[in-house]
């Protein structure tokens, strides 16, 4: 996630349990970072105690993937507000997608890749991401009219092959699962000045 002003500051990372279904990471394979699950949990530990205050977090990352053991690690702070100040462990939530956007300020915001080390002075390539989609989810996206292809988990795309150098013209287009598209222009990408850290 790139360093910014956030509106949602819990984090989560998220895993393949199978009970997750849908909102679980499939292999690399869904760009679900960047996205706001809200978390209702038990306040005690196993799966004991009433349910919690619901709260809605950032997914920043994945836990285990190909085990097939972790469903949802949050830090501290959110595992605090979710259990009631449960002691740290093992708890039982239900966990569902919104259409929160993690970021202040309202509609989508592209970013580069905080990792990638050219920011913007690579005219021929680039690891390019879309945030604040209100809980929709990236199936393709489109760069100065290439295809670009995922990146891990995460909502980057890296992009590269052009038949003319990127330019602040250059449209990024977002394609959702629903359809729906989303297109900005390339100048209006951020390269922030690092990852964010959730603590």
């Amino acid at each position: 996630m790139p360093k910014t002003s956030y509106a949602v500051t819990h984090a989560i990372a998220v895993g393949d349990k199978p009970e997750l279904m849908g909102l679980k990471v499939k292999q690399n394979n869904n760009l679900i970072c960047g996205q706001v699950y809200k978390l209702s949990c038990k306040t005690g530990n196993m799966g004991s105690g009433e349910m919690g205050t619901p709260v809605e977090a950032v997914v920043v990352s994945s836990c285990d993937i190909g085990s097939g053991g972790c469903g949802i690690d949050m830090i501290s702070k959110t595992w605090d507000s979710a259990t009631d100040n449960a002691q740290h462990g093992l708890t039982k939530c239900t966990v569902e997608l919104t259409s929160t956007n993690p970021m202040s300020g309202s509609g989508p915001q592209c970013f580069i890749r905080p990792s990638h080390g050219d920011g913007k002075s690579n005219a021929w390539y680039s690891s390019v991401g879309l945030f604040n989609t209100a809980g929709k989810m990236a199936t393709s996206a489109r760069l100065n009219g290439k295809a670009c292809t995922r990146n891990g988990i995460s909502a980057y795309w890296d992009c590269t092959g052009f038949s003319s150098p990127l330019d602040d013209t250059s449209q990024f287009i977002v394609t959702y699962e629903n359809g729906e598209t989303d297109t900005v222009r390339y100048g209006t990408c951020q390269v922030p000045s690092g990852a964010q850290i959730f603590k």
